[in-house]
């Protein structure tokens, strides 16, 4: 029975390795929003947006998060350059976001980008590719997330205090999610074979474990001393 029991244990492992996180989305505005802890200070709602390079915070969002003492001298990267929806390139202030907690998954080392005061906050690439997988599934309401991976990627670092001012101001477009959007069709094939596949060596593992061991085989005479 021991080993019926951690070929088991081994399905049960394999079966909920394939299990996604899921975070709850919630319609706001025409658009879907998941709630993100920023530095381990605050939880708001960002638009998952994998258009935007970078994780868009907004000006007043900034100066909270530097007033909580999460974000400093050390923290404040080169500049960067933002492009707008009509073609026209700003420069952007950009700095290190420490940590963003977004279900089980926390992240470190994002960069972010400074946009307009009580504007929308934005999960954009920074983010997003640091994750190891990720689906939007609008039918269920959730944002699917894969298993967790550590991910820690370094940022250029520049020195002076982080002051936003109004040149920082970035203009973005807002982001637009169909609500009724269909969700991708997934394949669940891979998950079948695997629950089949358990099934057999458990069907193996319990024939082997009963008493008098595993059957003979089929051509030995069970009265033939074994030499």
């Amino acid at each position: 029975m021991r080993r019926a029991s951690l070929l088991v244990a081994l399905l049960w492992l394999l079966t909920t390795g394939v299990r996604a996180e899921t975070i709850p989305l919630t319609f706001d505005h025409g658009v879907w929003k998941i709630p993100v802890q920023i530095n381990d200070v605050m939880t708001l709602k960002f638009v998952v947006d994998s258009g935007a390079s970078d994780v868009c915070i907004p000006e007043d969002i900034a100066l909270q998060l530097q007033k909580a003492g999460t974000l400093g001298r050390e923290d404040v990267l080169p500049d960067g350059i933002s492009l707008l929806a009509d073609g026209s390139r700003h420069k952007s202030h950009r700095f290190r976001i420490r940590q963003l907690a977004i279900g089980q998954h926390v992240l470190t080392n994002v960069a972010g980008t400074v946009t307009p005061a009580q504007g929308p906050l934005l999960l954009g690439e920074s983010c997003l590719q640091q994750l190891p997988g990720w689906q939007l599934d609008y039918k269920n309401k959730v944002l699917s997330l894969q298993e967790l991976t550590e991910s820690t990627p370094a940022l250029p670092s520049a020195t002076g205090d982080f002051v936003p001012t109004p040149r920082a101001r970035v203009h973005l477009p807002p982001a637009t999610t169909a609500p009724d959007e269909p969700p991708p069709e997934s394949n669940p094939w891979p998950l079948i074979a695997l629950i089949v596949c358990g099934a057999v060596v458990l069907a193996v593992a319990m024939l082997w474990s009963r008493p008098g061991g595993a059957p003979p085989p089929p051509d030995t005479d069970p009265n033939t001393p074994v030499l």
